[in-house]
């Protein structure tokens, strides 16, 4: 598409990932991390002065090693042990109500899907005792989405169908944004 998915347009002020920090900020979380592939190094040096000063940026030196890596160094680079909430960067339309959903369900023992029409979608928040599981495990190569089976899923119904959106093609990054 040109840039990294975090550097895209949401609109006329924001990036993607802009849009993503502002809505966690609006909903008061106490700490956010991005993960960054270190091949987007220089791309992020150009709009890091827009994103607050509070966020933290932990650079992923082996993307190779995929999802399940990025989220444990992620976590592993956080203070806090905390519920913890992984969103992806290509889907910039996380809503203050689809958060508080996830939120009001969460405990301390499993993870939170919110739920558009008997499909999951993101973000999803993690309990203390996932982060636990993922901070100790030495295979980084496991597939998230497996290792989450191992865990009870909350579902929590939302009527929001932006939460199912994947934007991965120049196609529906026009046609979503209307650019």
């Amino acid at each position: 598409m040109g840039v990294p998915k975090f550097a895209l347009r949401y609109n006329k002020k924001l990036s993607f990932l802009e849009k993503i920090v502002s809505e966690y900020e609006k909903f008061l979380c106490n700490e956010i991390i991005v993960v960054v592939n270190n091949r987007n190094r220089k791309e992020l040096e150009k709009i890091k002065h827009r994103i607050s000063a509070k966020v933290k940026f932990v650079i992923n030196n082996y993307p190779e090693r995929e999802r399940f890596y990025s989220i444990k160094i992620g976590l592993e680079n956080s203070s806090l042990r905390y519920p913890t909430f992984i969103h992806n960067v290509d889907n910039p339309f996380v809503s203050q109500k689809v958060l508080c959903s996830l939120s009001e369900q969460s405990n301390y023992e499993d993870y939170v899907v919110p739920i558009f029409r008997k499909k999951g979608g993101h973000p999803i928040l993690l309990s203390q005792k996932i982060i636990k599981f993922i901070t100790e495990k030495s295979n980084y190569n496991e597939n998230f989405r497996d290792f989450l089976s191992n865990f009870e899923k909350i579902k929590t119904y939302v009527n929001d169908d932006t939460i199912l959106i994947n934007i991965n093609t120049k196609k529906k990054y026009e046609n979503l944004l209307q650019l």
